[in-house]
């Protein structure tokens, strides 16, 4: 059976996780076949609410560089305040899923985190290449339809970063 905490492979009969350590007395009662990654769909609507806590940041920082530009002239351009709403936007997935929270606010929300494929929390080198490849690999959704099929429910940018999103 898997480890509902971080996805170690442990045997059926095993009352403790052999990665984490996790009591395990109730997981034998589940489905031995039943898998700790998380769906697309659970991925989906931890996206959707992720996007919905991004707009809310980046319509504030809009309104506000907007009203303070009628006061004084802001010496940089606009492309310049749009790349620092991205940079901002990017920092948020990276630096959320390397923390503590293993997660975006999203991702809490459902129940799911961000792993390396051993269970441990991810270095914020590691959520930065994941941000990166899922920006690539997202443009034509192959990035995404790729978790629908594998058996570790992996993007291409979870295979490439070699990171597994699991249930809490």
């Amino acid at each position: 059976m898997y480890c509902q905490n971080c996805g170690a492979k442990n045997a059926d009969v095993a009352t403790s996780c052999i990665n984490c350590g996790k009591n395990m007395r109730f997981a034998s009662e589940m489905n031995s076949d039943s898998s700790p990654y998380a769906t697309f769909w659970k991925r989906f609507t931890a996206l959707g609410f992720d996007t919905l806590i991004v707009f809310v940041f980046s319509f504030i920082y809009g309104i506000s560089t907007g009203i303070l530009s009628l006061f004084i002239t802001l010496p940089i351009s606009d492309l310049t305040l749009d790349l620092i709403a991205v940079a901002i936007s990017a920092f948020y997935y990276i630096w959320f899923e390397s923390s503590a929270y293993q997660g975006t606010p999203g991702k809490q929300i459902v129940g799911i985190k961000v792993t390396d494929i051993e269970g441990n929390r991810i270095s914020f080198a590691r959520s930065f290449l994941r941000y990166f490849l899922k920006l690539i690999t997202g443009v034509f959704l192959i990035g995404y339809l790729t978790i629908i099929f594998t058996e570790k429910k992996q993007g291409i940018y979870d295979m490439a970063a070699k990171t597994v999103v699991v249930y809490r």
